[in-house]
């Protein structure tokens, strides 16, 4: 119910701002990292200032081209049959004024675990849903999406689902049938900027912070939220300042005694990010975000008036002494080298006392005649003395690993025309337990629609966990529209 209340907000809002004409298309760059390869380069070789620190992008801060899939163009010198398969959204309607695009989402996977630990099931993915996308004059974007899924995981996978209820990133599941689940997720987001330097934004979906694999800060690795993001820039766009207010939740249900269910633990959080350019080819962003519990098993939690103040490092400062680990405090920074080498970290503490940071510190290279991109990224997480409120839906707002970790990313990705390769691995080892686990993943792909990004697909993964000798291969096959991240290494 909540979720429909939340679309039918955005469709009001979406209304009162019919009329309004403006600059440039207020879209979100998809957070998918695999098929930008082309839009990255640009971006680094490009000699604007840059704020691309947290995500999603805004299109209309950017010089350079989009990505294909945010494009609205009709393709006349070919056949309908032809532009709609191969190049075009489904359905697309562009007078000016107002564009439009509706395309299916789906991945239809089969696969086969070999692996000592592979359990006697088909592993299969069957997801279907749709993405919906619209420009109203230059100064409003609206996008929407649903997705229905149905799956059956590998035994690592299924394992930590069943602890967590919920879908590495997907939602809340249900049991399907005797060994699979059953999940769903909506977002939407509408986009308004009543100038060049502003711009506001009503969502449900995700964030990231950062320009690598990981995010020590926020991460898009847990479900879709709830939030109010407000974006602005200054100074001829060398300082973007942005303040987000959220809400997350926790699957443990307040006792009721009615016969619905319960309601969940919410807690809210105010985010702040400062990105400055101290030159085009570097940026120092500093971040802060605070956890406030708003409703829990006593009742609705009373927020504090310091939670709407847009003035960073106040609620950290307000909420120093509570020792209720809900401030989390940190800097990330990017410099681009050469037009072709991006080096790029994070320092990430929780509350401004803590003893010592997690450490991100990665590269990215693109290779200047071909559409190669190699990246390598060290993380390494701190010991925290308390656990943390940064969690939604029993997944991490940051890494997909526990405190007291280091993990070793690497991985090359090759993307010409319409064939991607993608080879990435990991080592992880949580320095607690004394446990170790190395995850490759080879996937190829072939990109049969660009505005979509449908796209057969096939490849192998790889998993070991070195202290139990536990150990999967993967081999899967599909077709599937890739717009959203989803993490499996670790």
């Amino acid at each position: 119910m909540k979720r429909h209340k939340t679309h039918a907000l955005l469709c009001l809002v979406f209304l009162i701002f019919l009329g309004t004409k403006g600059f440039s298309q207020q879209q979100n760059i998809s957070l998918q990292n695999s098929f930008q390869i082309k839009f990255e380069k640009a971006l680094i070789a490009d000699s604007n200032f840059q704020h691309i620190g947290f995500q999603p992008i805004l299109q209309s801060r950017v010089k350079s081209d989009p990505p294909e899939n945010l494009k609205f163009n009709k393709l006349d010198e070919k056949s309908r049959l032809s532009r709609k398969l191969f190049h075009e959204h489904l359905i697309l309607y562009d007078s000016g004024d107002i564009s439009m695009s509706l395309d299916p989402l789906f991945n239809f996977e089969f696969a086969e675990d070999r692996g000592e630990s592979a359990r006697d099931v088909n592993h299969y993915v069957n997801m279907r849903g749709f993405l919906f996308r619209l420009n109203l004059g230059k100064k409003i974007s609206v996008e929407s999406t649903f997705r229905e899924n149905q799956s059956i995981m590998p035994t690592y996978l299924h394992l930590r689902t069943r602890k967590t209820r919920s879908a590495y990133g997907q939602g809340r599941v249900k049991a399907f049938n005797k060994d699979g689940f059953d999940y769903a997720m909506a977002s939407s987001v509408l986009s308004y900027s009543p100038s060049q330097r502003f711009n506001i934004q009503a969502g449900h979906g995700k964030l990231f912070v950062g320009y690598g694999h990981r995010s020590l800060l926020l991460s898009d690795l847990s479900f879709n939220y709830p939030y109010l993001k407000l974006n602005s820039t200054w100074f001829n766009e060398r300082l973007q300042y942005q303040n987000t207010y959220s809400i997350y939740q926790n699957l443990v249900r307040l006792q009721t005694n009615a016969e619905s269910e319960g309601l969940l633990e919410r807690k809210q959080a105010a985010t702040h990010y400062l990105d400055y350019a101290i030159h085009q080819n570097v940026n120092i962003g500093i971040f802060e975000s605070v956890i406030f519990p708003s409703l829990d098993t006593s009742g609705n939690v009373s927020i504090p008036v310091n939670y709407w103040v847009p003035i960073m490092f106040v609620n950290s400062i307000v909420e120093k002494d509570k020792n209720t680990n809900n401030s989390l405090v940190g800097i990330n920074y990017n410099v681009k080298l050469f037009k072709s080498l991006q080096i790029y970290g994070q320092l990430a503490s929780y509350g401004l006392s803590s003893e010592k940071p997690s450490i991100q510190i990665g590269s990215k290279y693109y290779f200047k005649q071909q559409p190669i991109r190699l990246q390598v990224e060290y993380n390494s997480i701190a010991k925290n003395k308390l656990p943390t409120l940064f969690t939604h839906y029993n997944e991490s707002l940051t890494v997909p690993y526990g405190q007291n970790t280091d993990e070793l990313y690497a991985s090359i990705v090759f993307h010409k025309k319409r064939w991607l390769t993608k080879i990435e691995g990991n080592r992880i080892m949580d320095n607690q337990y004394k446990t170790e686990v190395n995850y490759v993943d080879f996937q190829q792909s072939f990109i049969i629609n660009q505005a979509s990004n449908l796209a057969i697909k096939g490849g192998i993964r790889y998993r070991l966990e070195v202290l139990t000798k536990t150990e999967m291969e993967f081999i899967y096959f599909g077709l599937s529209t890739n717009l959203q991240n989803l993490y499996f290494n670790y």
